[in-house]
């Protein structure tokens, strides 16, 4: 195969997608029609195969875009009628077989391959200046956070609170708010945090609920009906539900759950475990309002948001990788044992408009077990925080930085109403060091405390970090990435995570949960990339 890269890719007079390929030597040629194009893979490099001078075949991280099937086979030549319409009937019944494609709120940014292991702990009796061959730092990262669109953590309840809630399933209301004062817990960001350091850093599936799930959808054309008669009892029939042989864990490949290694997250966050516990060496305090800011509130009544229903996980086909020859009839569920979940369920931004339930008085109340009520904050309001950290590497640092400094137009989310477009928010960070030993030498500095803070430029820790993964990943995976961003995993990470998404015509229609008719087939949901390349190529 040849080196290359796609270049000049563009929208020709007739909307389609057009593009050259640019070989090592300069000379260019234009992409054969037919290669799976869109504009993000602009300055991307490739592979590439030619036949005579005719490019064959165009290859992007192990992912083919374009392949030209050779003519030459004589065999293939030799069909005759009677072949081709048997052939083409039984292409047209498996079509009618294939499940149609879902749609949904959320996907999945799929699991890693390979843990990588984290760098040694310190001890925790003293601020290091270094240990085990690496440079310590102390001190915090300041943060701004703004709402980009209405976001909502509901407030804790007081005992009369709890007891109506009892008596008459009425909600608190109110953003969380202690003494009175609209904050976003920090216990909230670190979680959000600690989820895209995990997914970055190719760490261990950490946390999961590790439980039977029960058959459903005994109606089902799939071959679940049939699992679930072929082991179900006369006893079960009659008495009790049943359950899938497996649990949810037993479909976690077994190098992401090692509990003796240490992961990036873990020797961050820390970890609790029979054998093995230590402290976490940041602390994420709350979000506080910036000053200046009065009103902050969509409305100064409660508002209904629509009903936040969900498919849960025994909807297997958006929760388990499926075969890609998959029909109705071979989906994998939980009782398949080879089958492996499909990672990390982030929810698609919204532009955070109808998110409110249409309903009148007459269908409130009929829907009222099943609605709340919320008093989001709207978007443009600006939260500050701050996050401490004790004797962490550079590594260390650039992972968490990472994770808070997207690329631009991304975001993270946060709250309450995620799949109805609530909890989009913008972070920006900037990185400021303490210098122990300059902090308790000198007492004063220009007639001022000497506390021994400087900012520090966060590129280099976020390349640090970078590179450190980059160097485990091309070596576990035999690939030669220079960017983190041009990996798989990631690039299914970015897009999800791309606010701009939400300009794309249908991109509302795409993201809504499907009716209940739309299930009848177990429609199975596309990975990140596949849904966002339907609205950008030809």
């Amino acid at each position: 195969m040849e080196k290359a890269k796609l270049i000049n890719i563009r929208k020709s007079k007739k909307g389609k997608l057009i593009g050259e390929v640019q070989f090592e030597d300069g000379k260019t040629m234009s992409i054969p029609p037919g290669a799976k194009l869109n504009v993000s893979l602009n300055n991307i490099e490739c592979s590439i195969e030619r036949n005579s001078g005719a490019i064959t075949n165009i290859t992007i991280d192990e992912k083919v875009i374009f392949s030209k099937a050779s003519n030459s086979d004589p065999v293939s030549q030799k069909i005759n009628k009677k072949h081709y319409t048997n052939k083409t009937t039984k292409q047209a019944s498996n079509k009618a077989a294939q499940p149609s494609k879902a749609h949904a709120p959320y996907n999945f940014i799929p699991l890693n391959d390979t843990v990588i292991e984290g760098q040694p702990i310190p001890d925790f009796d003293c601020y290091h200046s270094e240990h085990a061959g690496l440079k310590r730092f102390n001190g915090y990262i300041e943060c701004q956070l703004e709402s980009i669109t209405p976001i909502y953590i509901r407030d804790t309840y007081t005992t009369e609170e709890i007891i109506k809630k009892e008596e008459s399933n009425e909600d608190n209301p109110d953003f969380f708010s202690p003494g009175g004062i609209a904050r976003i817990p920090g216990s909230s960001l670190r979680g959000m945090i600690r989820t895209m350091v995990e997914i970055m850093s190719w760490g261990k599936f950490g946390f999961y609920e590790d439980k039977r799930l029960f058959y459903r959808g005994l109606a089902d054309k799939s071959n679940l009906r049939l699992e679930y008669q072929n082991n179900m009892s006369s006893y079960d029939r009659n008495t009790r539900k049943s359950s899938y042989k497996y649990t949810i864990g037993d479909h976690i490949p077994e190098n992401l759950k090692r509990k003796e290694l240490i992961d990036i997250p873990e020797s961050i966050f820390g970890k609790i475990s029979e054998k093995q516990s230590f402290a976490s060496r940041v602390f994420f305090e709350d979000a506080t309002l910036m000053p200046g800011q009065n009103d902050i509130f969509v409305s100064d009544e409660p508002l209904t948001p629509k009903i936040l229903s969900s498919p849960k996980p025994t909807t297997f086909q958006h929760y388990l990788e499926q075969p890609s020859d998959v029909t109705v009839k071979n989906l994998n569920h939980w009782n398949t044992k080879e089958a492996k979940i499909r990672g990390y369920k982030l929810y698609w931004h919204k532009d955070g408009l109808g998110w409110e339930y249409e309903g009148n008085d007459e269908e409130k109340a009929k829907n009222k077990r099943i609605l709340t009520k919320i008093k989001p904050i709207k978007p443009g309001i600006k939260f500050k925080y701050r996050i401490r950290f004790e004797n962490l590497s550079q590594e260390e640092i650039g992972a968490i930085l990472f994770a808070i400094d997207l690329p631009e137009n991304c975001y993270h989310k946060i709250g309450m109403g995620k799949p109805l477009g609530l909890g989009t928010i913008k972070i920006r960070p900037a990185l400021f060091l303490i210098n122990r030993e300059s902090r308790y030498t000198n007492l004063f500095e220009n007639e001022n405390w000497n506390l021994g803070v400087e900012e520090s430029n966060i590129q280099k820790f976020k390349d640090a970090f970078e590179q450190y993964v980059l160097n485990q990943v091309n070596k576990l995976e035999n690939s030669d990435l220079s960017s983190l961003w041009n990996h798989e995993r990631m690039k299914h990470l970015k897009v999800i995570l791309d606010f701009e998404n939400t300009k794309l015509k249908g991109w509302k229609q795409e993201t809504d949960y499907m009716e209940l008719k739309e299930f009848k087939n177990r429609p199975v949901l596309s990975k990140p990339l596949e849904v966002y390349n339907k609205f950008t190529t030809n």
